[in-house]
């Protein structure tokens, strides 16, 4: 313990000011278009194109893709050609300046949507001919490629079912069809997604179709359809749907007061490892401008934060990851125990009643209270194995 106190002295000293770049080692910064030669105009165009994917990414919402600057020189980190191996066409890759990005997006009121992500399990029934259908992670229809591709472009973790034999025995169309939460939340945990999706894909008169949408996600639900000629963009409609309600809970438009910081304590450091695991982590939100140890005590490591969105935001964020989880602090100094589920910036439709959550285990907060710290109030939290 002696030497993880004199580590920690040492990283005091540079801590505060640390800069976090989110998403970044995750590609959410960089971009790939097609491009018709290698002269600066083309050049120039491409790299606008890809800077509008890149500020979709980054900020899960449809809204951003029109927000790129006159300028996109500047933005640029790096970039190269290459001949793609699939279409045999010219393409240019190109990394943008994360901190830049951010920047920009933060001027034009658009949320920054970090690294933490939540996992959404997409579960869709199609009706054709009379028959309802499953679409699976091995199915090669066009629906699977919509939602992956979809699920990439707004930087939104998509997880399809197995559709196995013991998936098949517990799981039908039917079930999907007539929107039965319990079942499907009861297949679901098989694959722990923090998010469920799912849709009903059916053909109208004529040529039109028509999907029915439903997230569930935490407490709440969420609900919403189209019509349309083209079942591609009916399919997209739902992940376009669920990255846009997403990110409006999770990401961050730097919210919290200038001065504003927060109180962490994380147990279960025992050792230098332990400590570089869990900062590394703290570090990689890009919800937390600023971070400071302050204090060490036994297997408990206290840090200070400067969160961009206040303690909501920040439970939200940390319950979607496997680092650390929420605990109740030791009951002499403990206030009553809150139970905050996370609360999507766009409210639920009227008339729909709260669903169970997802991840219940992960909801439990303790907040620790010390008389001689006067108002000091920490979440506390443990360093998973």
């Amino acid at each position: 313990m002696m030497r993880l106190r004199v580590f920690l002295f040492s990283l005091s000293l540079f801590l505060p000011g640390i800069d976090v770049l989110a998403g970044e080692h995750l590609g959410f910064y960089e971009a790939e278009v097609p491009v018709a030669n290698q002269s600066r105009a083309a050049r120039q165009d491409a790299t606008a194109r890809a800077l509008a994917q890149v500020l979709v990414k980054v900020s899960g919402s449809g809204q951003a893709e029109n927000r790129t600057p006159a300028k996109v020189a500047k933005y640029v980190q790096q970039y190269r050609y290459r001949q793609s191996p699939s279409t045999d066409e010219l393409v240019l890759w190109v990394r943008f300046d994360a901190r830049a990005v951010d920047d920009l997006l933060r001027d034009q009121d658009i949320s920054v949507w970090g690294a933490a992500r939540p996992v959404t399990l997409v579960w869709l029934a199609v009706e054709h001919g009379g028959n309802r259908e499953l679409v699976g992670t091995n199915d090669e229809g066009v629906a699977r490629d919509m939602l992956t591709t979809t699920g990439e472009r707004r930087g939104l973790p998509v997880r399809l079912p197995l559709l196995d034999l013991a998936e098949q025995s517990r799981v039908r169309p039917a079930d999907i069809w007539g929107d039965f939460h319990q079942p499907i939340v009861e297949i679901s945990e098989r694959y722990d997604p923090q998010a469920v999706l799912v849709g009903r894909l059916y053909p109208l008169r004529g040529s039109r179709w028509a999907v029915r949408w439903s997230l569930y996600q935490g407490d709440t639900t969420f609900r919403w359809s189209g019509e349309s000629e083209d079942q591609r963009s009916l399919v997209a409609l739902g992940i376009e749907g669920a990255a846009d309600r997403l990110s409006a809970a999770f990401s961050s438009l730097h919210e919290g007061m200038p001065g504003d910081r927060l109180e962490l304590d994380v147990a279960g450091i025992v050792d230098l490892e332990g400590l570089q695991r869990a900062l590394g982590y703290l570090t990689g939100l890009n919800i937390i401008a600023d971070i400071d140890v302050v204090r060490v005590e036994a297997d408990t490591v206290g840090f200070s934060l400067q969160v961009d969105g206040g303690t909501e935001r920040l439970v939200n964020t940390l319950s979607l990851g496997d680092v650390l989880t929420s605990v109740a602090a030791p009951q002499a100094r403990t206030a009553p125990q809150v139970r905050i589920a996370p609360q999507p910036g766009i409210a639920p439709q009227p008339g729909i009643a709260p669903q169970s959550r997802m991840k219940p285990e992960r909801e439990q907060v303790g907040f620790e209270t010390d008389a001689e710290q006067g108002s000091r109030r920490a979440l506390l939290y443990r360093l998973v194995p």
